[in-house]
């Protein structure tokens, strides 16, 4: 029964070297319901009346059942019966001298006659409500996630089975007139929870609850009434009676012989009242054992046990979830045998399926044994027979390697001596072997497990070996199977140090077995254990390596004993949990007690799988996490190193079956070892060897991998030197480094000294890892260069020097000395020697020095001829010496050598040689006749406007002058005006006609350049700005804005309209402008309905846009008054025109707008009703007399007393009687009225009737 699994979770390692190790644990839990689950069972066929009710009335069926502390409860439509069924279970005989046994013949007398003598009494207990509903409405409420199966006593082909769903609540309604019956779970106490419930109009001396007869009954002084029964004492608590609201009523028991019902003190029967005892049964705890645990590999977890008689009760599998929450209960109601023998389950830990045996159908060799088989869901999908001659079947294992099931078992007949047979999964076949070949049906296999390939390993026993005279030891041997069809031949097959026997009353009076859970097998060892000693054997050859007592034997020292705790198994790392009294005891693989672990109750089987301990025992099964001191077993590992360029991980899963499958990613490599991995997150998932395959992913860190790299530099030789530099930079790796450099065989990181060429330097770093990088050096020729000069000329410093260079590295850069010029040529200089200095990019420099020479300039003679009236005079200018070509420049800006038109006075003129040498000479101008002259004079034009003056002053000539000026049109007048800023020509002639001319220059003043802008201003407040932008004129300048008075440039507060500034410079040029602020544009309000026309209690979709929030009026029929979308409703009539909605829409500039809506209401008039009863008595209800109806456009409604005296009469349908007649209040009567009534669509409508005034 025991495996070892292994689950786990996964890691990741932070750093180089670490190792990691986990195990996933489920949490902890304990569960001590079991098989007494505080639910109600709905009857889905599975419970028969007949054979349940030993006194069933007629017309009685079975409608719900419960199990309430190991007694059966049966709620039926007539009552409850309460039914024990005990098994009286003789003393063994050891020894019985009559009945010798020789050890071939058949082992059923001893057993044959103990099962005669053994007695099951059925006990029942019945309650049946007296006088009630036959067929009261049963309900349960509440339903449990968890359910129930049963297997088909009557369908032995194991097709069908029975699911039937459980409820915390049964409620029997109407089972009296106006009472109902409600039955739950106390709340932490024992027994059932009955309330009666009397609805308004009970009466409670109806209920009546009788007994049977012969149970004796009797009320205390507490008023509890006790029922004492066949098998034990009911306790009926005293009731507590109260109403709904709390307020308590004083009750109590009345026992009229065997009948008890209820006295109330005075209650207010308009008023529900609730009866509440509670009733306990004997407890039958043997009920709640729990004798095999099993899992599978989602954590969910199976128990078989529970109690079976033969009768009622069955045997039960139960499985819960990780969390330890009850998923579903199957009970094996299919067996038909000797109910109290008990078997095996097994679960195939992949598909949870499970696997049950029937241990011994009968003691009839015709009878044999039956095995079912169930889903993961608890529903019976197999059944097999059994086959003849394997008699007994008490172990069963699944052999993931095969595929099949293993049985464990013994023959009682014949010669069929076999002990282990094989079955499909599918409960079609079973083949029984004699492994043992020992021709001898005494071996019975009592312990059962398998290892990770399959392989078997059983231990056997016989006790009536112990009943011969003189009686022989048990043999308890282990021997070890192959999982191959034939089961044989054994490895091996060794006597142990174990005394139990085969038969016993190990863990409950009322169940008997053959086998326990008393065997464990890890990788290389297998452990035994019979509640008193545990042994630890090689698994290969079955020699004992050690033992421990992990429990005193009895004393005094038996020759065999009884099992009465069990349970063992094994860790990946051969840490053995132990089953005891109330105990796990952990030990080591050397058997050392590491720790105990208390658990509720005595312990019958333990396993270990998904990183957890389970263990069930008596009344409890449980999840528990023991970890031993050094840690959890069955990890998956990782060691990660680095070499110079990668990463390497190495994954161990310890325990793991050989050969294990290994899957990385993203590498995709399947070693062992992953080898080459980069920096990043991988993924290692491991699958063990052998028949119980496991997986385990773990997380792995590859660190950022420190490459060795190096990065060289250089600078060049420079001028045609040896003088260039290399320098290698380390980067990872590990320091220290060393470094190598060829040619060179320098080991320094910088080297010197190099000429031009091609460098490699090899970088080792601490852990040898190196790397190699190449660089040239690059390098530069001399600096070549040529000078050559041009003379100063005239004795001037106006000579040059130019030097021109080549090689080297361009650009140059020149110095010169002396001068301190730093272009190629330099000038402006004087005799002497100069120094030029040329100096490339590199530093390289060339030295050469140049002479500047001297040389002279030119010489010049100048005539002329004079100024007539006709025509100006002329002079001339003779160069000679110097430089030719020569340039000339005259007074009157003429470059030849004559200047011509000019006027009588003096005139000089500048030669220039081709050197630069000049010669200035000056020449006299006469003028054969009295010729006139002129002066001019001008005023500026100001602020850029046409408002400059110039005036001519005449003399000389003969007078009178007349005057022309270069305007447009052409002024005449000694003073020119309105002119703007340029030059201007005057011509001033004599009398005789002789001219003058003169120019002259009118300046200006800049004028004034200005933009307006403006901002708008809003919609209720005055916040617009206009603002001024000048240039030109002469600042500073000022602003007058109009209608504002503001004399800022920029004008604020500004309400919409049209506004002019004046700006004046420092001189006091002005200009105006005007410039016009808006008013923010509001929102625009606009509302659709989806429909304008709807009928009362019909409705219509709003929808406005235009603004940032609404507000809509009037809220009436108004889903929401602040949403743009209101769905509007016709609650009332809205009159004539029909209700109109606005909505005001306000901007985030506070802008508003609105709009209006109007929703016409159709209203349906309907009829005019009349109510014929009133009563004004100031209950509040029913006070008026009045008109009901819509569209009422006319009335006149009069109400007449039996007399026909009018008493009331109105024709606004408004106004209601109020019974009232001449001030008085009238008396209850009879009245009539008449109405007259015209409807809005035209309708006339005329009634008349009877109306009742009550008082």
């Amino acid at each position: 029964m025991n495996r070892i699994f292994f689950c786990f979770l996964l890691v990741s390692f932070p750093a180089f070297g670490q190792h990691a190790k986990t195990k996933q644990q489920q949490p902890a839990w304990v569960n001590t319901s079991l098989f007494s689950q505080k639910v109600f069972v709905e009857n889905s066929g599975q419970f028969e009346n007949t054979t349940l009710l030993n006194k069933a009335d007629s017309g009685e069926t079975i409608k719900y059942y419960c199990n309430s502390g190991g007694v059966a409860a049966y709620f039926t439509n007539m009552g409850i019966t309460y039914c024990y069924s005990e098994i009286i279970k003789p003393e063994r005989k050891v020894h019985k001298p009559e009945m010798e046994i020789e050890k071939t013949d058949d082992k059923s007398a001893l057993e044959e006659e103990e099962e005669l003598n053994r007695k099951t009494i059925k006990h029942s207990l019945k309650m049946k409500w007296l006088n009630a509903n036959l067929t009261p409405e049963i309900v349960a409420e509440e339903k449990a996630s968890a359910y129930f199966t049963y297997g088909d006593r009557q369908d032995k082909t194991g097709k069908t089975c029975i699911k039937a769903s459980a409820y915390e609540k049964v409620v029997y309604k109407n089972l009296y007139p106006h009472i109902d019956v409600e039955y739950t779970f106390p709340e932490g106490k024992d027994g059932l929870k009955y309330a009666i419930i009397l609805h308004p109009g009970a009466d409670h001396s109806l209920v009546k609850m009788m007994y049977d007869e012969e149970n004796v009954m009797a009320i205390d002084e507490e008023g509890n009434a006790h029922i004492k029964s066949t098998f034990g004492e009911f306790i009926d608590h005293a009731p507590v009676t109260k109403y709904q609201n709390g307020a308590m009523v004083k009750s109590d028991f009345v026992l009229s012989g065997n009948i008890l019902s209820f006295k109330l003190d005075n209650y207010d029967e308009t008023q529900t009242l609730i009866i509440d005892p509670w009733t306990t049964n004997p407890l039958i705890p043997t009920d709640n054992m729990a004798y095999d645990v099993e899992y599978d590999f989602q954590g969910n977890v199976y128990v078989y046990g529970g109690r079976a008689d033969g009768g009622a009760n069955a045997y039960q599998e139960m499985k819960f979830n990780s969390s330890g929450v009850w998923q579903w209960t199957y009970v094996t109601t299919v067996f038909g045998g000797i109910g109290y023998l008990y078997g095996d389950f097994a679960v195939d830990a992949k598909s949870g399926s499970s696997y049950i045996i029937e241990p011994l159908e009968d003691t009839n060799p015709g009878v044999t044994p039956q095995t079912v088989k169930l889903n993961a869901g608890g529903i019976q999908i197999a059944l097999f027979p059994g086959i003849s001659g394997f008699h007994e079947q008490w172990r069963i294992e699944h052999n993931p390697c095969t595929g099949k099931l293993l049985v464990g078992g013994g023959s009682l007949y014949g010669s069929l001596y076999a002990q282990i047979g094989i079955m499909d999964t599918n409960l079609t076949s079973l083949t029984a072997v004699d492994v043992l070949n020992y021709q001898n049906n005494l071996q019975d296999v009592q312990v059962f497990t398998m290892d990770d390939f399959g392989n078997y390993y059983a231990i056997t026993s016989a006790n009536t070996l112990a009943a011969l005279s003189p009686p022989q030891p048990p043999d308890n041997y282990l021997f070890k199977g192959p999982a191959t069809a034939t089961l044989v031949p054994l490895s091996y097959w060794v006597p142990t140090a174990h005394k139990f026997i085969e038969m016993s009353t190990s863990f409950n009076p009322n169940m008997q077995t053959c086998a326990h859970n008393g065997i464990s097998v890890s990788n290389n060892f297998v452990y035994t254990y019979d509640g008193y000693l545990l042994e630890k054997r090689n698994s290969a050859t079955g020699a004992l390596v050690s033992s421990v007592q992990v429990n005193p034997y009895p004393i005094p020292y038996p020759a065999y004993f009884f099992i009465h705790w069990a349970g063992v198994a094994v860790d990946a790392c051969n840490n053995v949990y132990v089953g005891s009294k109330t105990s796990i005891k952990l030990y080591d693989s050397n058997l050392a007690l590491l720790s105990t672990t208390s658990v509720p109750d005595t312990v019958y089987d333990v396993q270990f799988g998904n990183g957890t301990v389970y263990a069930t025992g008596r009344s409890f099964v449980s999840a528990l996490s023991i970890t031993p001191p050094s840690g959890p077993c069955g990890n998956l590992s990782s060691v990660v190193t680095y070499n110079c360029t990668a990463g390497q991980a190495a994954a161990t899963l310890y325990g793991a079956v050989s050969p294990a499958t290994y899957l990385w990613n993203p590498s995709g490599q399947t070693t062992q070892t992953a080898t080459g991995l980069s920096s990043g997150t991988y993924t290692v998932s491991v699958t063990s060897g052998g028949c119980y395959p496991f997986s385990s992913s773990l997380i792995i860190n590859i660190s950022a991998i420190s490459i060795i790299t190096a990065s060289v530099s250089a600078t060049q030789s420079t001028c045609g030197n040896n003088n260039g530099s290399a320098t290698a930079t380390a980067i990872g790796g590990a320091s220290p480094y060393t470094y190598s450099w060829n040619p060179s065989s320098q080991t320094t990181s910088a080297i010197t000294g190099l000429s031009g060429g091609n460098y490699t330097c090899t970088v080792t770093d601490a852990t040898g890892c190196t790397a190699v990088q190449t660089i040239s050096v690059p390098s530069s020729t001399a600096v070549i260069a040529g000078v050559s000069a041009t003379p100063s000329a005239c004795g001037n410093n106006n000579g040059s020097a130019t030097v021109t260079a080549s090689g080297g590295t361009s650009p140059y850069t020149y110095s010169w000395n002396p001068s301190s010029q730093t272009t190629s040529t330099a000038t402006g200089l004087g005799v002497g020697n100069y120094t030029a200095t040329i100096t490339d990019t590199n530093g390289c420099t060339n030295t050469q020095t140049v002479s500047v020479t001297a040389t002279g300039g030119p010489a010049v003679t100048t005539s002329s001829t004079p100024q007539t009236c006709a025509q100006g005079g002329t002079a001339a200018a003779n160069a000679s010496g110097g430089s030719t070509p020569y340039t000339y420049q005259w007074c009157n800006g003429q470059t030849t050598s004559v200047a011509t038109g000019l006027s009588a006075g003096s005139c000089t003129v500048i030669v220039t040689d081709a050197g630069g040498c000049s010669v200035t000479s000056t020449v006299t101008i006469t003028a054969n006749v009295n010729i006139p002259s002129a002066t001019v004079t001008a005023t500026s034009a100001s602020c850029g406007n046409s408002n400059g003056t110039s005036t001519v002053t005449a003399s000389g000539g003969s007078a009178p002058y007349t005057y022309g000026w270069s305007t447009s049109p052409v002024q005449t007048t000694a003073t020119a005006t309105g002119l703007a800023g340029g030059n201007y020509t005057v011509t001033v002639t004599d009398a005789i006609g002789c001219s003058a001319i003169q120019t002259v220059s009118v300046t200006s003043g800049s004028g004034l350049n200005a933009a307006i802008t403006s901002t708008q201003t809003g919609c209720t407040v005055n916040n617009g700005t206009a603002a001024a932008s000048v240039s030109g004129g002469t600042s500073p300048y000022t602003y007058l804005w109009n209608p504002s008075g503001q004399t800022a440039s920029t004008a604020t507060g500004l309400g919409a309209g049209n506004y002019s500034v004046t700006m004046t410079d420092a001189s006091g040029c002005t200009q105006t402008q005007t410039v016009s602020v808006t008013q923010t544009p509001g929102p625009t309000a606009a509302v659709t309905a989806s429909a304008i026309n709807i009928s009362l209690g019909g409705s219509s979709q709003l929808t406005a846009t235009g603004g940032g929030t609404y507000s809509w009026s009037p809220a009436t029929g108004l889903s929401c008054t602040t949403c743009p979308n209101p769905t509007a409703t016709a609650v009332a009539p809205s009159g004539a025109g029909g209700l109109t909605y606005c909505v005001f829409v306000t901007d985030v500039n506070g802008c508003k707008d609105s709009v209006c809506i109007t929703i016409n209401v159709e209203i349906p008039c309907g009829d005019i009703f009349v109510p014929n009863a009133f009563s004004p008595n100031n209950d509040g209800k029913n006070e008026m007399e009045c008109v009901l109806g819509n569209c009422i456009e006319t009335l006149k409604f009069s109400i007449f007393d039996r007399w026909g005296e009018k008493v009331f009469e109105t024709t606004d349908p408004k106004i209601c009687w109020d019974g009232i007649y001449k001030g008085k209040l009238m008396n209850t009567a009879t009245f009539v009225y008449y109405l007259e009534a015209v409807l809005a669509n035209g309708e006339q409508i005329n009634k008349k009737g009877n109306i009742s005034l009550i008082r």
